[in-house]
């Protein structure tokens, strides 16, 4: 069967549906459910190991998504006992975030599916294969960032930033 660009745009929207599904669904498995937003675990973490505070506005921007969304994730993340809060001492507006213990406990655990994921998604591809699979999905990305949507800052460079 020919595949045009309709079926290739369709195709790419039910792998990543599914890619996430598999994902919550092993976190879920693993008692990982209050887990709301795996990519705000990792902000959030990385700041940490280079010792900084973020805000929440600046997950907002680095992830491409309303300050509402992260507002909701995080808010569901704190009630749950893996982030805490506070108020920049300057600024009552500003509110910043950091993993508890539980949260930086539950990173590693995090980390080790997503790797799973991974090399279940490219279980059948050699090296050269995700290579270029990647390149085609800069080059997506570059088309709709020229057709006026701007890509989350966690992209810069051609790079995803981990």
């Amino acid at each position: 069967m020919p595949i045009d660009n309709t079926s290739v745009g369709k195709l790419f929207s039910i792998a990543s549906r599914m890619h996430h599904l598999y994902i919550k669904s092993k976190f879920a498995e693993e008692g990982l459910d209050e887990i709301s937003n795996p990519h705000l675990l990792f902000i959030i973490y990385k700041t940490q190991l280079e010792d900084r505070q973020i805000a929440q506005k600046n997950i907002a921007e680095i992830l491409g998504v309303s300050a509402a969304a992260i507002a909701i994730s995080i808010k569901r993340m704190a009630n749950n006992g893996l982030i805490e809060k506070s108020t920049a001492e300057d600024d009552n507006r500003s509110r910043y975030v950091r993993l508890s213990e539980k949260g930086l406990t539950m990173i590693n655990r995090c980390k080790s599916l997503a790797k799973e994921a991974d090399n279940n998604l490219f279980a059948e591809f050699s090296e050269a294969e995700q290579q270029q699979f990647g390149q085609y999905l800069l080059k997506i990305i570059a088309n709709l960032n020229k057709a006026g949507i701007t890509a989350p800052a966690e992209l810069s460079g051609g790079k995803i930033n981990d």
